[in-house]
């Protein structure tokens, strides 16, 4: 079987359908993309979560952004988000909590500027032995970004943006 018609995992990891919780639970709306959200849903059934990557000064946060940064937090380093927005986790904590343990994860990186966080993130979760093929990155409109993360993680699955062609 040739490379190109290669399924990846994340895509035939399912029976045909795949429900995704976008940023958590909407059980209450405002906290979308906190660790709570995320946790309501695993315990309400989801396995598949979409999180929004927002970066901040040295990491990657899970905070929805139309465009891809929110310029109240671009500045700010985790330290300083802890006090003001508490319940925003970083993405390694997030994919890393003990309360979803089989999660799989699309990470939607609508800014290039997260793009050294996220290398960071993946070359740290597989230096740990975390499964990255339970990992879609997706990039409505940074096809640089995918480029970046297939060249270095190819157990990585990414989503091609919507002016290339990709579907969601």
């Amino acid at each position: 079987m040739s490379e190109a018609s290669t399924t990846h995992q994340w895509f035939s990891s399912t029976a045909g359908v795949s429900v995704t919780s976008h940023n958590g639970s909407a059980i209450r709306p405002r906290q979308l993309g906190t660790r709570m959200a995320f946790v309501r849903a695993y315990r309400a059934g989801y396995r598949w979560f979409q999180v929004d990557a927002t970066p901040i000064k040295d990491d990657l946060v899970s905070h929805h952004a139309i465009f891809g940064r929110t310029r109240r937090l671009t500045g700010r380093s985790k330290d300083e988000l802890a006090h003001s927005l508490p319940d925003v986790p970083c993405l390694y904590d997030l994919l890393t909590d003990p309360e979803l343990p089989r999660a799989s994860w699309n990470i939607e990186m609508k800014s290039r500027t997260g793009l050294p966080a996220l290398l960071r993130l993946l070359t740290r979760l597989g230096d740990e032995g975390w499964d990255l093929s339970r990992i879609l990155v997706s990039s409505p409109m940074r096809p640089s970004v995918l480029e970046a993360v297939v060249a270095r993680f190819p157990q990585v699955a990414v989503a091609a943006p919507v002016i290339h062609g990709g579907t969601f």
